[in-house]
C-alpha cells in the first residue's frame, strides 16, 4: 500500500493520502508529519459518514471532493469498509485525480483483501461482534435521548436549526455529534 500511496504523490498538486478503516483506524499513510493520526481518525470518521450518506442518496456518484482554502480532500471506498482519502491542492485538475485514483484503487484492492485476511488471522478478537454490540447500544442511547427525556425537545429544535444552516448533511453530523456526546458523557 505504501508504494501505491507514493505513486499518488508523483501527481502534481497531491499532498498525500492514507488508507482508513473505521474499526482499525489509519492503516497506511503518506502525509506530512503535521497530520497527526488522532486528528486523521476524527476527520476520517466524518468523511466516511458523509461518503455513506451521499452514497446511499446518490448511488451513481464516484467522487466526493471537499474544497478548503489551503487544500482539498476526496474519499473513495476501496473495498469492504476500507477507504482511500487523498489531500491535494484545490487548483489541481479533479478529472486527472479521478483517473489516477481509479488506477490506484485497482492496485490497492488485492492489498486490502490481503491485509484484512492477515488482521483476522492475527487477532480474531478485534473483529468480534462485541464492537457492533457497543455501537448498537450507543445508537439506542442516542435514539432514547432524542425521543424522550428533558433534552429531547431542545435537541430536536437544534437539529432543525442546523438543517437550515448546513442543509441536508446536518442530521448526519448532528447524529454523529450526539453519538460522541453519549459516548463521552451519560446524558440524563
Amino acid at each position: 500500500m505504501r508504494q501505491a500511496l507514493n505513486e499518488m504523490n508523483l501527481i502534481p498538486g497531491v499532498m498525500g493520502g492514507y488508507v482508513y478503516n473505521p474499526e482499525l483506524g489509519v492503516i497506511e499513510k503518506n502525509l506530512p508529519p503535521v497530520f497527526k493520526e488522532e486528528r486523521l481518525r476524527d476527520i476520517s470518521t466524518q468523511l466516511v459518514a458523509l461518503e455513506r450518506h451521499f452514497g446511499s442518496d446518490f448511488p451513481d456518484h464516484t467522487d466526493a471532493f471537499l474544497f478548503f482554502e489551503m487544500f482539498a480532500i476526496t474519499i473513495r471506498e476501496i473495498e469492504n469498509n476500507f477507504f482511500f482519502i487523498l489531500l491535494f491542492d484545490p487548483k489541481s485538475k479533479t478529472n486527472v485525480l479521478s483517473v489516477s485514483i481509479n488506477l490506484i484503487l485497482e492496485e490497492m484492492r488485492p492489498l486490502v483483501r490481503e491485509y484484512k485476511a492477515d488482521e483476522v488471522l492475527e487477532s480474531p478478537s478485534k473483529h468480534h461482534p462485541k464492537n457492533s454490540r457497543k455501537s448498537s447500544v450507543k445508537r439506542n442511547m442516542v435514539e432514547e435521548v432524542m425521543s424522550k427525556g428533558p433534552l429531547s425537545d431542545n435537541l430536536k429544535e437544534l437539529e432543525k436549526l442546523l438543517v437550515k444552516i448546513l442543509g441536508p448533511v446536518a442530521p448526519l453530523m448532528f447524529k454523529n455529534a450526539l453519538e460522541q456526546w453519549c459516548e463521552e458523557q451519560t446524558p440524563s
